[in-house]
């Protein structure tokens, strides 16, 4: 690996909120920067924090960034983003420091802007990482989690990062990561300096799961980073799941940076058995954290407004056949993923909403460990639970062609009532 090629963007807005933010995004730059560590040259490296992290700076080292590379056939480029992001209404906006709630075209980044400006990066390989939707203070039981814009009205917008990575082109050597899913949180655990999945990137640009090699390779750090975060995160029962792009094909020479790990601390694996390994372990994960498995709704949120958000629903309102059409036509892997988009087209029907109850998967029975459906019995307990509107999303990401005549018919009629729901 030509270390000499290396160029990262870190970003760490700031706030009385997220402070935390700041330090992520000082400790990604120090490990880049550390010659013992992952050894990017130090003038490859840019770092904006609070006040240097305002649109037009952020905006200016994006296209400062592209203009580098663009000359440079072998290059390594990693953009970090640590900050607030989110959907107001149908248009996501990155949060800049000095972000304006009055005045977002000219305070904020829109994600168009942004993801327009990360594909002109024509880089060998590139690696962004968005660390938004932050959630502080997880203490032992009884849990409490403070969320970003608790303490401020005028911060209630619905933090969609699978949004902007869609915008993203996914292509060869090209890996776009969010720490979580939309209806999650960046969480920070108690007396952690940093973010979760801040932290546990940090190990893996160490060489953590470098298995003694002398560089990191992207396999590597994408697999540690997707076998951490939740893993840690069910510790203080939570969910949270990094969320990667397609990525098609990783080539087994994508190196990230050096590792601080060498051959002389831990005896290396032989290349054949570790690359069986590592390559069967980051196909698994791929198929739990891949955007491309996102169901796409059925209908659009705006959809969602002719049904009242209350009251709840009775229980017995709900077909049992219409329970067995989601137990037979859902896989046991996909499950969340569907829980997931139901969550997100209501969230997406009233944005600016703070308060919006959803569907809780710590509520929900583990899709491995219960059988089908029993699963969407519960789940559905919990969509009616939290009213019509909620109800109707749950019902809008099955397509009509999984149903048989009598139980689509039953799934229509429930649909209908629930728009006059009191």
């Amino acid at each position: 690996m030509n270390l000499k090629n290396t160029y990262a963007l870190i970003i760490g807005v700031g706030g009385n909120d997220i402070p935390e933010t700041v330090n992520d995004a000082k400790a990604i730059a120090e490990i880049l920067t550390d010659p013992q560590k992952a050894a990017y040259l130090k003038e490859n490296v840019t770092l904006l924090t609070e006040s240097k992290a305002t649109r037009m700076n952020v905006l200016n080292a994006l296209k400062a960034l592209a203009s580098k590379v663009k000359t440079d056939n072998d290059a390594t480029v990693v953009v970090y983003f640590s900050g607030h992001g989110g959907l107001f209404g149908e248009t996501y906006y990155i949060l800049t420091h000095g972000y304006n709630m009055y005045d977002k075209p000219n305070t904020m980044i829109n994600g168009d802007e942004f993801s327009q400006l990360i594909n002109q990066i024509e880089a060998e390989r590139l690696l962004v990482m968005l660390d938004c939707c932050h959630a502080a203070g997880v203490i032992e039981p009884p849990i409490s989690i403070k969320t970003k814009g608790d303490d401020e009205d005028e911060v209630s917008l619905f933090s969609s990062n699978i949004s902007l990575i869609e915008k993203l082109n996914s292509g060869e050597g090209k890996v776009f990561l969010t720490s979580c899913d939309d209806n999650e949180k960046s969480l920070i655990l108690p007396n952690a300096k940093y973010s979760l999945f801040t932290q546990i990137a940090i190990e893996a640009l160490e060489g953590h799961a470098s298995l003694g090699s002398e560089y990191v390779r992207m396999i590597e750090f994408l697999c540690h980073l997707l076998i951490n975060v939740p893993k840690r995160a069910a510790v203080y029962h939570r969910t949270q799941r990094p969320m990667i792009n397609h990525v098609s094909s990783l080539s087994p020479d994508y190196f990230l940076c050096k590792s601080s790990f060498s051959t002389f601390d831990i005896p290396e694996i032989p290349p054949i058995l570790k690359e069986k390994s590592m390559k069967h372990r980051f196909e698994a994960l791929l198929q739990k954290h891949s955007i491309k498995n996102i169901v796409t709704p059925t209908s659009e949120p705006h959809y969602l407004h002719q049904f009242p958000k209350g009251p709840m629903v009775e229980g017995y309102m709900i077909n049992d056949k219409i329970i067995e059409t989601y137990a037979k036509s859902i896989n046991q892997q996909q499950s969340r993923s569907y829980i997931n988009q139901a969550n997100r087209l209501r969230k997406q029907a009233d944005p600016q909403n703070s308060q919006t109850t959803l569907i809780n998967h710590i509520e929900l029975p583990s899709p491995r460990e219960s059988n089908a459906a029993n699963y969407w019995a519960h789940a559905f307990h919990q969509a009616s639970l939290n009213g019509p509107r909620m109800l109707a999303a749950l019902l809008n990401v099955l397509t009509d062609d999984k149903y048989d005549t009598e139980t689509l018919e039953s799934k229509n009629q429930l649909l209908e009532y629930l728009k006059n729901h009191k």
